[in-house]
């Protein structure tokens, strides 16, 4: 074909986001809404591509997770408040047990999320609940182990401490600078069987990829964990279900510095790597839940779901198996001479109150029972 032919060609660009495809619907279109945030939504859905000049996480919404409740997990001394005018009169001090208790309320729903940099850096570990009095996430501690010769050494020790006192159901580590902490965390695990810290310690690498289902197809695709994991922190700040503390601003400004520097050719964003550790320990803690706990993830992030009642305070919660307690990361159910709640799935016909009555609605219904 002739160079002159070549010039005189006409090219024409289309565009076509996803909802130009024949099979949307409203029902597509929630889901889109429920698997990314806005800005993934806007590059993955209205294929709008470019990088964004605001932080990756809502500013407003993440100065409204501040004001939520006054409680703090540091000593008067190491506050650093949000915000100026805070009364510290009555704050709530989740960190301090009451007395005789050495470990706190077993509660299943929650995680630890470690980020390890290089040798003699800081580690920065976070240790993330599921607050069903505000139907909401809520960070409960912070800790920074200063860097030092001996930085992992102390970070494993931290690990087994923390481990100990709040018995999370699952520690997700970056195992990209921290193979061999995880590898030590595992040992001590085997040795000391009733941590379980070798089975609920569990390593990633940021770059690595792990599977998952497309909104559209329904078919497994292979995406970039970094990305996943702060579009779901993402979506958590978004629908406003996290709890931040107004007394540490460390973690709040590092939320709201956090940026796309650039985006690959292959779409891949990259984020900003100074000052950024508590971010991904925060992702890392929320993973867990989204791994393992997607009930709970999807009440969420979704609007309409299953109700679920809890039977003393009436409020709506996750649906949710029995587990047992003192062995959260253990798929396995177990009968316990424990006062502890759990839930108990209610029966064809079962009611909250006297199982003999009938009920029109109790699909996928739980009910707060005893061991």
């Amino acid at each position: 074909m002739s160079s002159d032919h070549n010039r005189n060609k006409t090219v024409t660009e289309h565009y076509h986001p996803t909802q130009h495809n024949p099979m949307w619907s409203d029902a597509m279109e929630e889901e889109f809404r429920n698997t990314y945030d806005q800005n993934a939504y806007t590059h993955e859905v209205l294929a709008e591509f470019g990088v964004e000049e605001a932080g990756v996480f809502d500013k407003d919404k993440l100065e409204a997770a501040t004001r939520i409740d006054n409680y703090t997990y540091f000593d008067k001394e190491f506050y650093k408040p949000v915000w100026p005018d805070l009364d510290d009169s009555n704050v709530k001090k989740v960190h301090i047990l009451p007395p005789g208790r050495r470990t706190y309320t077993p509660n299943p729903f929650r995680t630890i999320g470690v980020d390890w940099d290089k040798a003699q850096a800081p580690t920065s570990i976070l240790v993330l609940e599921y607050d069903p009095s505000f139907n909401k996430f809520r960070i409960i501690n912070r800790t920074e182990i200063e860097s030092s010769e001996f930085t992992f050494d102390k970070a494993v020790k931290k690990i087994i401490d923390m481990n100990a006192i709040y018995n999370p159901s699952y520690i997700y580590i970056d195992r990209g600078s921290g193979e061999y902490q995880m590898e030590s965390l595992k040992i001590y695990g085997k040795q000391h069987p009733e941590t379980g810290l070798d089975k609920k310690v569990k390593g990633w690498m940021f770059s690595e990829k792990i599977d998952i289902q497309d909104p559209v197809t329904g078919v497994l695709e292979k995406k970039h964990l970094k990305p996943f994991m702060v579009n779901q922190l993402s979506i958590l700040i978004e629908r406003g279900n996290l709890i931040m503390s107004p007394y540490d601003n460390v973690i709040f400004k590092q939320l709201i510095d956090y940026r796309v520097e650039k985006i690959t050719a292959a779409g891949v964003p990259v984020y900003n790597s100074n000052n950024e550790h508590f971010v991904d320990a925060l992702g890392l803690a929320y993973l867990a839940f989204v791994e393992h706990f997607p009930e709970l993830t999807k009440l969420v992030k979704k609007a309409s779901h299953d109700i679920v009642y809890s039977i003393n305070r009436g409020s709506i919660l996750p649906t949710y198996e029995k587990r047992d307690l003192d062995n959260p990361w253990e798929d396995k159910k177990k009968t316990y001479e424990s006062s502890d709640e759990a839930w108990r799935k209610l029966g064809p016909g079962e009611s909250f109150d006297r199982p003999s009555r009938r009920l029109s609605h109790t699909r996928n219904k739980f009910s707060r029972t005893l061991f």
